[in-house]
């Protein structure tokens, strides 16, 4: 459980972070698709930070603990990439390529890059069925966050193509 508990304590320290740069990015964004994704990567965060902070502290008070893993109020519905992609078609014509905003985006797909090789460092070391599973839970989450930034920038840097690829138009 020590592990547990220095892994759990490192990770709030990475998650806050988190909160805190996508907390500035979202005052910062101009446009509606950026402000949407970067609220709920900054929701995401938060639903983190309380996920760790109930297992840690129940780990710390020598209680049981179990988390519902499954709650990600933002986006129960669809996942991250289905929203940005949904945006991306609805909001096309309202996208530059701010280097503030890709500058967040070169910075916040470093930062969700280092969170899953965090806690792919400590799945190797746990002991426990639920803490594997917790573990493996935000490793998923952590890699759809890169993932949706990996294609932002994409988006960003050229709509064109972006489109292209995503909505394969067919050539009669």
């Amino acid at each position: 459980m020590e592990k547990l508990g220095e892994m759990l304590s490192a990770a709030l320290t990475l998650e806050e972070k988190g909160y805190k740069f996508y907390s500035e990015i979202v005052e910062k964004v101009s446009n509606e698709v950026g402000k949407t994704v970067f609220t709920m990567l900054r929701d995401d965060e938060l639903v983190h930070i309380e996920r760790i902070k109930e297992i840690y502290s129940a780990i710390t008070n020598k209680e049981d603990w179990s988390v519902d893993l499954d709650n990600l109020p933002s986006h129960k519905q669809s996942s991250l990439s289905e929203i940005f992609r949904q945006l991306a078609k609805k909001h096309k014509d309202q996208i530059s390529d701010s280097s503030d905003e890709l500058k967040a985006l070169e910075v916040g797909v470093e930062f969700e890059s280092s969170a899953v090789k965090y806690y792919e460092k400590y799945l190797s070391m746990a002991t426990e069925e639920k803490e594997k599973a917790f573990i493996l839970k935000m490793i998923e989450e952590e890699k759809e966050h890169h993932s949706v930034l990996t294609d932002m920038q994409s988006f960003y840097t050229d709509p064109a193509a972006w489109f292209l690829e995503h909505e394969h138009p067919h050539l009669d």
